[in-house]
């Protein structure tokens, strides 16, 4: 709900979604937390914890940190991919398990929860700049690919996306402007209501310190801007949030082209 409503609030700009989404969120982090920074089935989680919980947990905390720029979003969702790396996986084996090892039975693996485990952690690999994310998203992937596993649904295209999301980048629209700057505000919404479903949204205001992700140097400027980067190359900088669409499809558009 809290993704839905997050990705509801990039479409729209209205608030009341952005709000809804926070105080949503809020109550699972004080109802359902548990130590370690994962998060439980139940209040009474007898039998979990549960990828799927924690799964659902990752990409809502990604979606606020997307259409919100917090870093605190952000280092809630590094909390909760750690939480699963060493909850829901066996070394040596690919793939992420459904539930921790509690009972008597071996816990399975999943197709329907490996494929979006995958494609989040690309995400958080992206925004983090960390390489162990990309890395577990390579253990949910060799099992997606698994002879046995990628013939048994020879309609299911999530395994495709997922390897094509982990060979190339995402569109990468980042505001470079105080977070406090009404044109600043207007270029982030902009970027947020860009059409592409792999993609990576910053807002880079420097009282906060360095990108958490420095992979790209951006200057100093007078007055807020829009940069656009993809396949490895970068726009100049945009200051008018109209344009900002334009040069974001010219460059998907070049780098298409290009491979």
């Amino acid at each position: 709900m809290v993704e839905a409503l997050a990705t509801l609030y990039s479409v729209t700009g209205e608030q009341q979604y952005l709000h809804d989404a926070r105080r949503a969120f809020s109550w699972v982090v004080q109802h359902r937390r548990l130590q370690g920074g994962g998060f439980g089935h139940d209040e009474n989680d007898q039998a979990g914890p549960y990828l799927a919980d924690n799964l659902a947990v990752l990409r809502a905390t990604l979606a606020l940190y997307t259409v919100t720029g917090e870093r605190l979003y952000l280092a809630q969702a590094r909390e909760v991919a750690d939480f699963i790396d060493k909850t829901f996986r066996d070394v040596g084996k690919p793939g992420f398990n459904s539930a921790a090892k509690t009972g008597l039975l071996a816990p399975v693996t999943s197709i329907d929860e490996n494929i979006p485990l995958a494609r989040v952690l690309i995400r958080v690999h992206h925004y983090s700049g960390e390489l162990r994310y990309k890395q577990m998203a390579e253990v949910a992937l060799r099992y997606l690919v698994t002879p046995e596993i990628a013939l048994s649904r020879l309609t299911e295209v999530g395994i495709l996306l997922a390897e094509i999301e982990l060979s190339n980048d995402p569109t990468h629209l980042t505001i470079v402007g105080h977070k406090d700057q009404p044109q600043a505000l207007l270029l982030f919404k902009a970027a947020l209501a860009y059409p592409s479903i792999y993609r990576r949204i910053e807002w880079w205001d420097m009282r906060e310190g360095g990108m958490p992700n420095p992979d790209v140097q951006y200057p100093a400027l007078d007055k807020p801007a829009a940069f656009v980067c993809t396949d490895g190359r970068c726009s100049l900088p945009v200051f008018q949030s109209k344009k900002l669409t334009r040069v974001a499809d010219t460059l998907t558009r070049r780098a298409k082209a290009a491979h």
